[in-house]
């Protein structure tokens, strides 16, 4: 099931790698199939990338705006990628990749297991981008604080990388329970659900949500497989202001997400609950 659809003017770019088009990517140090499948993979997203081998990486210091690097495959990864100010994602293998987190914690902008999916390359490199983008954006304490619940790490990524933006930040709760315990921190402006998680779901969560008053006017939207209307109308007795079934397009999930910190948490249109 493809959680978000494609775009339909051309039918290849996902949506929400749409900050990926016409950007300039380098991969770098990976075998020599590997890279042409990262290559087409990012050109399939609306990017111009390229391949090239760590001899020549330095003559793209200044012709990039993302390196996604294979640490395995430099001698000398640390010297060689010291000259980069643009954003560094790292590919390591699991079977080492312990070796590589000092390096990564204060260098790398990601870092993912390879190998992965293309999804989880393509949302890492969107939220790199992201991230990069928002350096001059309204500082974390300005932004809208958006408190993402799903035990689906596919749906999460893709959701997160939708969302995240330099109005937006995001974290996210494998179930229902870490999401109260997030919530219990403070500091969440908006929650989205799915459904279906293990030890809390979200039907009990948004109950505790509107059990405490100190949490029952934070707005919460619904996304899930789930297009019965029983589930729709369940989730609104529950508290949902708006309800999205899964496949979900970007600019839909943007929108309703604005229109519901825009309403402060109170239900908005008919239309938007029915997720048209």
């Amino acid at each position: 099931m493809r959680l978000f659809e494609v775009d339909p003017k051309d039918g290849s770019a996902l949506a929400p790698f749409a900050m990926l088009a016409e950007c300039r990517v380098v991969v770098a140090g990976f075998r020599r199939e590997v890279a042409a499948e990262l290559v087409t993979t990012f050109q399939t997203a609306g990017a111009f990338c390229r391949a090239v081998t760590p001899a020549f990486l330095s003559a793209t210091v200044h012709s990039c705006d993302l390196l996604v690097a294979w640490l395995a495959g430099m001698d000398d990864y640390e010297s060689v990628l010291e000259s980069f100010t643009a954003p560094v994602i790292a590919a390591v293998p699991p079977e080492s990749a312990v070796g590589y987190l000092s390096w990564m914690r204060q260098s790398a902008a990601d870092f993912f297991l390879y190998p992965s999916t293309e999804t989880e390359i393509l949302a890492r490199a969107a939220m790199a981008l992201r991230r990069r983008r928002a350096r001059t954006a309204p500082s974390p304490s300005e932004k809208i604080r958006v408190l993402l619940a799903d035990d689906d790490r596919a749906t999460t990524v893709l959701l997160q990388a939708t969302i995240e933006s330099d109005r937006m930040t995001c974290r996210c709760a494998a179930n229902g329970l870490e999401a109260l315990e997030i919530v219990s921190e403070g500091g969440v402006d908006l929650v989205v659900t799915d459904l279906e998680m293990p030890r809390t779901n979200g039907y009990e969560l948004m109950l505790h949500l509107r059990q405490n008053p100190e949490t029952r006017s934070i707005p919460v939207m619904v996304v899930t497989s789930r297009a019965g209307s029983k589930h729709r109308d369940r989730a609104v007795r529950e508290g949902a202001k708006a309800f999205m079934v899964k496949p979900v397009q970007e600019e839909q999930l943007v929108a309703q997400v604005g229109a519901l910190i825009g309403s402060s948490g109170q239900v908005v249109s008919a239309k938007l609950l029915a997720g048209k």
